[in-house]
């Protein structure tokens, strides 16, 4: 699928600044799926380009006028947060993320935060949970929930933080759930 009016400004120029001039078969059917739905499950195997197949989607959801979090984007593992924060600093939208995962001072983090005004947070669930149980950020406007690679929070037993962590986004009227394999369920936390 080449780039077409499917996509508004802001997708077509984070797409030129990552020198993509198609998206593949998930991106397509993300993007077209977003819009009907607050809601969705995507599976595909690695390498599918999953990651995009969310962040483009999540990038026409949010508000520039908003100030605050307005989604949070959940992963297993710093790897994969790094990754996910890469992407979207290449793409250079007006839309600040910050990146919050283990392997570095917690105060670090917190300062990361503070001054400028973060619209997404990519991170780890307990780290995640950590800063919101120290009330590092607040969640009143993040209303997009983003679980990466759920099964994998599963097998790694995030199942307890991930149910504490979703209990304190009560604003959360979408998600997006994506998996490398298909999962016998949907992990009941989401």
């Amino acid at each position: 699928m080449q780039m077409s009016a499917e996509l508004n400004e802001m997708q077509r120029n984070a797409l030129r600044r990552l020198d993509i001039e198609r998206l593949n078969d998930i991106q397509s059917v993300a993007i077209e799926l977003c819009c009907g739905t607050s809601s969705m499950v995507l599976l595909s195997p690695t390498g599918t380009g999953k990651t995009l197949a969310f962040l483009l989607p999540l990038l026409e959801r949010l508000d520039v006028s908003c100030k605050g979090v307005q989604a949070m984007i959940v992963l297993p593992s710093r790897e994969l947060a790094k990754q996910v924060f890469e992407v979207w600093r290449a793409m250079s939208t007006p839309f600040h993320m910050t990146a919050l995962y283990g392997g570095r001072p917690l105060e670090q983090e917190t300062a990361s935060l503070g001054g400028v005004s973060t619209a997404l947070i990519v991170g780890t669930p307990g780290r995640l949970l950590d800063h919101l149980n120290r009330s590092s950020f607040t969640v009143d406007k993040c209303t997009h929930l983003i679980i990466d690679e759920f099964d994998k929070c599963l097998e790694m037993g995030f199942q307890d933080e991930m149910s504490k962590l979703i209990e304190k986004l009560p604003a959360v009227t979408s998600r997006f759930l994506l998996s490398a394999t298909d999962a016998a369920e949907i992990p009941q936390f989401a």
